[in-house]
């Protein structure tokens, strides 16, 4: 009898059976995922504070400009409205790095797009940032994804018989779609930041945490790196409460082209929305299978894995 109905199984693998062998093949593969998308060369960053337009970089392109411009404004380089009241002098290449002297540049030449000219210089200061361990060299890595796709493949295949079977899959069904999700999730979302970088960060952040917008703190009370850091770190929002003419010059608006809006106190690209314990919560839903080895019939109506 049990020889008759191991048989009449998919594969010769009861329902039950198989779908908590596929639920511990979920929870593996996600975490093999998790590992590899969080592993970098986490190397020693140098024993200096990280400039205001580096703290931007962290954020956004956007925010390292924002900052870049905030100091082009307190070193009177450019007006209220963005426009250069004179050029850049050598006691001013003593104060301003390379990057703020680059901006000011673009913006002394007219130049109507701050997102294309300064593509060059931008893509510097994120390769010294990538060296020093803080940003990815590739923020997109699909490698993690590729990880979860035997699993989905075995899937499919599972599902493909036990249908043919007649056998219950509904349990396989949720179990591959929150696999599926996964997946995207993986392929598609970028992570900026190495794990070096989010502490520089989340450190750069509780140094200026009196810098939030919602706090309305006075930036020219707080002085000219008050200015710098409070953009590199909030943009827009943050110089706003410094000079409101400047944030709303073109060149700052430019600079917010490339900020996205809901980097204002959180950062972009940085945190996981899921975890392996949330993920494989999800493939568990049908955990109420059990491992049995009888029949569809010890699964109930919904079905289990094929």
């Amino acid at each position: 009898m049990t020889h008759y109905l191991a048989a009449g199984e998919t594969w010769g693998i009861a329902s039950g059976d198989f779908l908590f062998l596929y639920l511990v093949l979920c929870f593996f593969s996600v975490g093999a995922a998790l590992i590899t998308r969080g592993a970098t060369g986490d190397r020693g960053r140098r024993m200096a504070v990280l400039s205001p337009v580096e703290v931007g970089m962290l954020v956004s392109d956007g925010n390292a400009v924002l900052a870049a411009i905030a100091q082009l404004r307190v070193a009177r380089v450019i007006d209220q409205d963005g426009t250069p009241v004179r050029s850049i002098t050598r006691e001013d290449r003593a104060t301003l790095d390379w990057f703020v002297r680059s901006v000011g540049e673009r913006i002394a030449s007219g130049s109507t797009s701050l997102v294309r000219d300064l593509q060059t210089p931008l893509r510097q200061l994120r390769s010294a940032l990538v060296r020093d361990g803080l940003l990815r060299r590739h923020p997109r890595t699909a490698g993690s994804a590729l990880l979860l796709l035997p699993v989905i493949v075995l899937g499919f295949a599972r599902l493909g018989a036990g249908m043919a079977h007649g056998r219950p899959v509904g349990f396989l069904v949720l179990a591959m779609l929150a696999m599926g999700g996964l997946f995207l999730y993986f392929a598609f979302r970028t992570r900026r930041r190495t794990a070096a970088g989010r502490r520089e960060l989340e450190a750069a952040r509780q140094r200026n945490a009196y810098l939030h917008p919602r706090l309305q703190p006075s930036m020219r009370t707080y002085g000219p790196q008050a200015a710098a850091y409070g953009a590199a770190l909030f943009g827009v929002a943050s110089l706003m409460l410094f000079d409101p003419v400047l944030a709303a010059a073109p060149a700052a608006a430019q600079a917010a082209a490339m900020t996205p809006a809901f980097t204002i106190g959180g950062g972009t690209g940085s945190g996981s929305s899921c975890s392996s314990g949330s993920s494989f919560s999800s493939c568990s839903s049908g955990s109420s299978c059990g491992s049995s080895s009888s029949s569809s019939s010890s699964c109930g109506g919904g079905g289990c894995g094929g």
